[in-house]
């Protein structure tokens, strides 16, 4: 039900048509077949944004 849900509301569907496969996104939101061993993200972006609050801070500091 709500991989259905999250297809409809996918914004790049408009662009991409017919060559975006249900079947090719059902696998990855199940984490199924080549999607199986696909890293999660989270923790590397946590660590650069952790870099970018760092560099303004740095960068407040300093320009005051």
């Amino acid at each position: 039900m709500f991989e259905m849900l999250s297809y409809t509301v996918f914004v790049p569907q408009c662009a991409l048509g017919v060559f975006f496969e249900y079947r090719d996104f059902k696998c990855w939101a199940e984490q199924r077949d080549e999607y199986k061993n696909v890293p999660n993200p989270i923790i590397p972006s946590l660590k650069y944004m952790l870099y970018a609050i760092i560099c303004v801070v740095i960068f407040s500091l300093g320009s005051a």
